[in-house]
């Protein structure tokens, strides 16, 4: 009796697999969904907390380059 049993869990357990991987491969992205600037994502986190404020700032600044950057003298 087991040795029937066992491998129609192993074949039901294989099939629910396969199943389950071909389904996630067929599904896309919503493509109407707003795709949000590095700059909103950014503001969104820090409203949400999910930064704090020097953090915010010193991501913001990574974000906005300012053409007055230090040169270094060794290269």
């Amino acid at each position: 009796m087991i040795l029937i049993v066992v491998p129609l869990w192993i074949i039901a357990a294989v099939a629910i697999i396969s199943f389950s991987r071909f389904d996630r491969g067929t599904q896309t992205p919503p493509s109407d969904s707003p795709r949000l600037s590095p700059e909103a994502l950014l503001t969104e986190r820090f409203a949400s907390g999910d930064v704090d404020e020097t953090e915010y700032l010193h991501r913001l600044a990574v974000l906005r380059p300012t053409a007055e950057k230090p040169v270094d003298a060794h290269h």
